[in-house]
């Protein structure tokens, strides 16, 4: 067994030691490291490539990483690395990874496991030369498994206070101080909690610690909370109550009852070098502060018809410090003042317009390019943008409001200042002197002081995490974007969009009782929450696509937002609307704005297409959105359905196996273009399409064999079709899960197809028992499947409209294999038909 190590350092341990020779050369360790830090899924060929050998063409680049894996497995064993596909990895039972440890403990929730694992960062101390590449992407990995400690080391220190020992909690908020030295909150807590079990010593050495660092290293003083507690604490009298003593150790001293400590300890989180010149930021930031400041002075004063002079739109403000660890208070600055002006009464534009514009320096002619945009594309003709930069240590922010239409800066406040580790103190301010002067300038009179809830903005750690999220979700990444909006909400419950956002990704996961949770409590927040806050928690509570789309037309009413838009759009494709879908998804300020930035646009746009029947059209533009976004998860087999409805299936066929293995995810997109095929009137084609699957899905349930946790439900489904019945209960009968949806309605299927009625009928009747507004017509749609199978058109029809008005999948009904008998009925041809666009002005 191999030990690779790469937190704190790196290094490679054999049975007899330290591996040495070849496999131990940088560009060697950087291929372990990038196939040791890979998820479960692998690291791809191209990927290790770009990075590894980013100069080379891909022949050789493809060579290169041939003879590098070749020396791996001749140190290691053949079977070191595995692979599928494209996708390389280390073998877990040949080569463990600390990494790997520490993050299968994090999400086992063995958090103190995974803090004795963390050693130090992730490559510490290694450097490749003259691969750029490389060094960014170790620096955001060392940064993310950074993010991850120290996100443990505080739910330990939460989780302790919970359980009321607040010495317990003052060990682990030590180490987050350890980790954070910089970090004034952090310390504050740690000095909480040793004044809570009574060390009152400990926790103003604590406080001393942290002054004399910030004053030293960054020349700035500590927030004003550490020092007014310390002020509070010495005039206590110290204590320390019997059998409560804290776990807390300063780091000059020890202790055989301290948390234990990483095996090495941390490197300070900023290099000497990095120190001096922060000092010397000052030069810097007020010349580019000066630049940001003339950007619309500089613009032409060209006229922009159609521009409502009361809407306020707030751009992204842009980061001059050069640290892209800042990047997230851009985003916060501006996403801050939206929902702040939002509950003053002001007309703003939701803040999604500004992230989906392209994200340029507003101080470059494209920036200038990007606010003329901005101001197009939400109808808004005040501007709010802005930038921050290091000023004397501590972070500045430069705020400017100026009129679109005219070209000119209407007002540009002073610059405001904050502690590096605290940018939310700058936000307050901030939006005072912005909001009073739009109110001044528009006539208007503030609600604000009548919410109290919008005296503070979000936490910055809070809210970073957030950004993350929002990146995984419109890549519909729904997992990864789950964990960081939760993490959001845990750390700062109190922020309405954290809540919602959980909730979402939770549904989007089918987490539903979860996702319910986080809904239920958030009327607590009720305080919070902007006139968009309430209209998406109305979607989200929402009832059916009517009630959906009612919810998402009122998102649009309170500003232009894009993800209003998509909402409606998805809505009318619901309710069998397609021609205003993509009436809504065509529109010159709509599509611009989405399409770059969310796949989901796409796959929107081509389902309304497909359903008015306009294939080539169809084809044409699913090969547009696939240009754009190459590697999206949900855009796998995107243009399958149109080349089916074509009858294309020689090209569905020659890409069946490569998909699959590139993208185990395009089984349902190739088994949708079989159903297409054979409801287009191809069913040869179709079967041909659906052998295919079979031949490439068999094998592979074969090799899992005992170890697999069910044999492959999509295999039951393809058997079925293919009319190999028995082959299919045999594989159904492996599943024995009583209470899956999805068993009783294959078990009914199959029944019907063998003529067996009774035992169809009794799938139909357990079907009946369901019920809940989660299922979104599940239940039905698979109770229509079973009686049509049984040749029960009416009763089938029936139970889809039931089904429809739920959940609103009429596109996937016309191709439904299940429902093939019914096709020619008037009543079900009816449903499948597009509803014609409404008039009088119903769209958004």
């Amino acid at each position: 067994m191999f030990s690779l190590r790469l937190l704190g350092g790196i290094s490679l341990q054999g049975p007899g030691g330290p591996v040495e020779g070849r496999t131990t050369q940088p560009r060697q360790l950087a291929l372990l490291s990038l196939l040791g830090s890979a998820t479960r899924s692998g690291r791809s060929r191209d990927t290790l490539m770009a990075l590894l050998w980013p100069d080379a063409d891909e022949r050789h680049a493809r060579a290169l990483l041939s003879d590098a894996l070749y020396l791996i497995r001749r140190e290691l064993g053949s079977e070191a690395v595995v692979e599928s596909g494209q996708e390389l990895s280390l073998n877990p039972a040949v080569v463990s990874v600390d990494v790997a440890e520490f993050q299968e403990a994090l999400e086992t929730d063995g958090l103190e496991a995974a803090v004795r694992l963390y050693s130090g960062p992730f490559l510490y101390g290694f450097h490749v030369s003259g691969m750029p590449e490389l060094e960014r992407w170790i620096d955001v990995e060392r940064r993310r498994q950074a993010d991850r400690y120290g996100e443990a080391l505080q739910t330990l220190a939460l989780r302790a206070e919970e359980e009321g020992d607040p010495g317990r909690a003052a060990g682990w908020w030590g180490r987050a101080v350890a980790h954070e030295p910089y970090s004034s909150r952090v310390t504050l807590r740690l000095m909480e909690a040793l004044a809570r079990s009574g060390d009152h010593v400990a926790a103003l050495e604590a406080a001393r610690a942290h002054e004399h660092l910030l004053r030293e290293e960054l020349e700035v003083e500590p927030a004003p909370e550490v020092t007014a507690l310390a002020e509070e604490l010495r005039k206590r009298p110290p204590s320390v109550p019997a059998g409560r003593r804290s776990e807390y150790r300063h780091p000059h001293t020890t202790g055989s009852d301290a948390v234990p400590a990483p095996d090495r300890a941390p490197p300070p989180l900023l290099h000497p070098a990095i120190r001096k010149w922060l000092r010397r930021a000052a030069l810097l930031g007020g010349a580019m502060g000066i630049a940001l400041l003339a950007s619309f002075l500089l613009l032409p004063a060209e006229r922009s018809s159609g521009l409502e002079s009361d809407l306020v739109v707030v751009d992204v403000f842009s980061n001059q410090t050069g640290d892209p660890a800042l990047d997230p208070v851009g985003a916060m600055a501006g996403h801050w003042l939206v929902q702040s002006l939002h509950a003053a009464g002001l007309r703003v534009v939701p803040f999604d317009v500004s992230l989906a514009v392209g994200r340029d320096d507003a101080t470059s002619e494209r920036g200038r390019d990007r606010l003329r945009s901005l101001a197009r594309a939400a109808g808004a003709r005040i501007v709010v943008s802005g930038s921050y930069y290091r000023e004397g240590g501590e972070l500045r922010l430069q705020a400017e409001i100026a009129d679109a239409d005219r070209g000119e800066v209407l007002f540009a406040p002073d610059p405001i200042d904050a502690p590096m580790d605290r940018p939310s103190l700058a936000l307050a301010p901030l939006r005072v002197s912005v909001r009073d002067f739009l109110f001044r300038y528009l006539n208007t009179v503030s609600v604000l002081d009548t919410i109290p809830g919008w005296s503070r903005p979000p936490g910055f750690e809070a809210y970073r995490r957030f950004l993350v999220g929002m990146e995984y979700f419109v890549d519909t990444e729904w997992g990864a974007a789950s964990a960081h909006f939760e993490a959001a909400a845990r750390l700062d419950p109190a922020y309405p969009a954290f809540r919602y956002m959980s909730a979402i990704a939770l549904g989007n996961q089918g987490r539903r009782r979860e996702a319910a949770g986080y809904l239920a409590g958030i009327d607590e927040v009720e305080d919070r929450m902007t006139p968009y806050d309430r209209a998406t928690v109305e979607w989200l509570r929402a009832d059916g696509p009517t009630e959906s789309l009612r919810a998402a037309r009122r998102m649009t009413e309170v500003g232009p937002s894009y993800v209003g838009f998509y909402l409606v759009a998805s809505h009318s494709l619901e309710l069998n609307r397609a021609a205003e879908a993509l009436d809504v998804l065509e529109r010159p300020t709509v599509g611009p704005l989405l399409a770059p930035g969310w796949p989901l646009y796409w796959s929107l746009r081509v389902e309304a297409l497909h359903a008015l029947g306009r294939h080539r059209e169809e084809l044409r533009v699913a090969r547009e959105g696939l240009s754009q976004h190459p590697d999206a998860p949900s855009l796998a087999g995107f243009e399958l359905p149109a080349l089916a409805a074509l009858g294309q299936d020689g090209e569905i066929l020659s890409q069946v196996g490569e998909l699959l293995e590139l993208r185990p995810s395009a089984i349902g997109p190739l088994i949708v273009a079989g159903d297409e095929l054979h409801a287009h009137g191809h069913p040869e084609a179709a079967m041909r399409v659906w052998r295919r699957l079979v031949q490439v899905l068999r094998p592979r349930t074969e090799v899992a064999g005992a170890d697999a946790a069910s044999p492959n439900p999509s295999l039951v489904g393809l058997l079925e079709r293919l009319g190999r019945a028995r082959e299919a209960g045999k594989l159904l009968s492996d599943l024995a899960i009583v209470d899956s949806l999805a068993y009783v309605e294959h078990l009914g299927i199959l029944a019907a197809r063998r003529g067996d009625r009774a035992e169809a009928e009794s799938a139909f009747d357990w079907l009946a028992g369901r019920s809940g507004q989660h299922l979104r017509g599940r239940h039905l749609h698979a109770q229509a499947r079973i009686a049509a199978e049984l040749g029960d058109a009416e009763r089938a029809i029936e139970c889809l409209r039931r089904a429809l008005s739920r959940s609103g999948a009429y596109t996937a009904v016309h191709r439904d294999y299940h429902l093939r008998r019914l096709r020619g009925h008037p009543a079900f041809e009816s449903l499948g038909t597009p509803a014609p666009a409404e008039s009088g002005g119903q769209g958004p």
